[in-house]
């Protein structure tokens, strides 16, 4: 899908702007080369999601756990219709910094940044050779948020991913529900929030660009999951797709 001219004044102005101050890292403000967020140095101190982890949502933890049996805090009593979270970076201050930066500043050289960590995710081992064929898919914005915002973060990192790696890109959610801002809701307010919240469009339900296909579900950040879940969900009922696994950039 053609990016909107909206999109492209924001490109253009962020252009503009860094032709007035070039870059400088995020952290410690050393100038940069390129549409880079961090020098090099910073973005070694970025703090990367490790074990010991939630196999399922990617929430670390101090001290060792037993994977077999351990019990997830925000995993507990939930039916996720995702497989598993691959989250790259705590919620520390140099990660939130980053979302603010993209999600509410339309500072899109962040989301290329962003973008280039974000492959890591695929280096976990549960990313096999089935993967391999995989599609690529951002969750959608209500369109009501993306004319206000100008571009979707989610699209911002899941188009340059799958280019980076390869893969099919597909817009294959719509967002059909403007819904209020999950920030401050609980989980279950979360949910009720989002249900019915998105739909598969109608050329692409049972269709052979997604039935029995495997989706790499992208988005900024996972909190509870109920957005991804929701999408999850939508996804395997109207498309049958075989499985889905997230990636996202920050766990919060």
């Amino acid at each position: 899908m053609p990016r909107p001219v909206a999109y492209w004044r924001v490109m253009w102005r962020e252009k503009f702007m860094h032709s007035l101050y070039p870059p400088v890292c995020l952290a410690c403000h050393w100038p940069l080369v390129g549409r880079r967020a961090l020098c090099a140095s910073c973005n070694d101190q970025l703090t990367r999601t490790q074990p010991p982890s939630c196999a399922t949502c990617s929430e670390t933890f101090s001290g060792e756990i037993n994977v077999a049996s351990f019990d997830c805090p925000n995993c507990r009593d939930q039916e996720f219709a995702f497989s598993f979270n691959r989250s790259v970076c705590v919620g520390d201050e140099l990660a939130r910094k980053m979302v603010h930066g993209l999600k509410y500043k339309g500072q899109l050289w962040m989301g290329v940044e962003m973008a280039i960590l974000l492959a890591e995710a695929l280096w976990d081992t549960r990313f096999d050779a089935s993967w391999r064929q995989a599609i690529v898919v951002p969750v959608p914005l209500h369109w009501r948020r993306q004319v206000y915002r100008h571009f979707n973060q989610a699209d911002e990192l899941a188009r340059p991913v799958a280019r980076r790696l390869g893969l099919t890109y597909l817009q294959a959610l719509r967002r059909i529900r403007y819904t209020t801002t999950q920030t401050l809701l609980s989980r279950a307010q979360r949910q009720k929030n989002l249900r019915n919240a998105f739909i598969v469009p109608p050329r692409l339900r049972r269709s052979s660009q997604l039935e029995g296909k495997k989706i790499i579900l992208v988005d900024d950040v996972f909190t509870t999951g109920s957005t991804v879940n929701e999408c999850a969900r939508i996804l395997k009922k109207q498309a049958a797709v075989e499985e889905v696994a997230v990636i996202t950039f920050m766990r919060a």
